[in-house]
């Protein structure tokens, strides 16, 4: 019974003490969790295009009074080229920004005069197109969708056959070369594809307004050409000057 007591004894104490040194032990806290802010847009970039464009091709006689040298016709090809750019990210969502492009190209077309006496074929080809344009847009998780506008340049060229019926060998052609300007409004959306690189989708529509020539070794009169273009690009930018948030920590 002596044994008993002394052993319950024994056994109450190593717990009171066990407990004492439990009370003494630092209480663990998990880490506050890390959220990660959603990327801002706020940089300058660099970057390449690649894509089509299409339009049509409106002549008019000046005269008033020969039909026979009014056509019009559909123009096509690729282009491919660069672009440099800044975005801005203010008010939560929204981004503003500047951009300016140059795409090479080879939209092209052709029409023969109707009603002529001898064949009478007009020919144009689009060899580059400039735009300087501004954005704004919203950001949706890692896409951006946008509209943009500004001014548009085209550098094109143009030529006037005319083979008479009585000897192809005697054909003549005049080519004539300008730069036109107009406008310019589109649409687009941007992704976010990896840190500094993102992807774009976009498309444009561009006027040039009516411009007049004068081929004087084949016409009496000067004529006159209405020009629309469309286009659809797919680009890849570089973004540098990049100024993203990074990680928050919560606080509690």
């Amino acid at each position: 019974m002596k044994r008993f007591l002394l052993g319950s004894v024994g056994l109450v104490a190593l717990m009171a003490a066990g407990s004492a040194n439990a009370a003494d032990l630092p209480i663990y806290k998990a880490p506050p969790p890390v959220m990660v802010a959603p990327p801002s847009w706020t940089a300058c970039y660099i970057g390449a295009h690649v894509g089509a464009g299409w339009g049509t091709k409106q002549w008019e006689d000046n005269g008033g009074d020969d039909f026979s040298d009014n056509t019009s016709y559909g123009v096509n090809g690729f282009l491919g080229g660069g672009q440099i750019g800044c975005d801005y990210q203010f008010w939560g969502p929204v981004v503003v920004g500047i951009e300016g492009s140059y795409s090479g190209s080879d939209i092209k077309g052709s029409s023969h005069l109707p009603f002529e006496n001898e064949e009478s074929i007009f020919s144009s080809r689009i060899r580059g197109i400039a735009t300087v344009t501004g954005r704004v847009g919203f950001t949706a998780d890692k896409a951006l969708i946008y509209v943009k506008g500004g001014g548009a340049w085209a550098r094109e060229s143009h030529t006037l056959t005319e083979i008479p019926v009585t000897d192809e060998f005697l054909q003549v052609s005049q080519n004539l070369s300008s730069t036109r300007n107009g406008w310019l409004v589109g649409t687009g959306i941007e992704y976010l594809i990896a840190p500094n690189w993102s992807a774009k989708l976009e498309y444009n529509y561009m006027d040039f307004g009516s411009k007049t020539y004068f081929f004087d070794q084949l016409a009496d009169d000067s004529v006159t050409n209405k020009q629309q273009l469309h286009s659809i690009k797919f680009g890849v930018n570089y973004r540098f000057g990049w100024w993203g948030k990074g990680p928050v920590v919560a606080n509690y």
